[in-house]
């Protein structure tokens, strides 16, 4: 089992530099940063923010022979911050007469 241990990081003009060697590109803006060319916004997080209720997602894609696949996924979020998922998958095939396979 190997031992996972946080890197420490200096940073030196503008370059961010960790604790193992390696060294990366840094800008630091108003509300951004930006390491190694990829760019992090800062948000802050929503105070008190509790979902509630059910939240359902459903899709379908029929084929020209027919047939289709659908899928619904259902999340249901509680007062009490827990919550319930569930999904479902479903296909089906129409044989048609001009269809020679089983």
């Amino acid at each position: 089992m190997s031992e996972k241990r946080c890197l420490t990081y200096e940073v030196k003009g503008n370059k961010l530099v960790l604790s193992n060697g390696k060294t990366y590109s840094y800008k630091l803006g108003t509300k951004t940063v930006e390491i190694d060319g990829d760019v992090y916004t800062k948000y802050v997080p929503a105070s008190r923010v509790k979902l509630d209720g059910k939240y359902v997602s459903t899709s379908y894609a029929s084929s020209r022979t027919g047939g289709g696949l659908a899928s619904e996924v259902t999340y249901i979020f509680n007062k009490d911050g827990t919550f319930h998922d569930s999904k479902f998958t479903g296909c089906c095939r129409i044989k048609t007469k001009f269809d020679n396979s089983e």
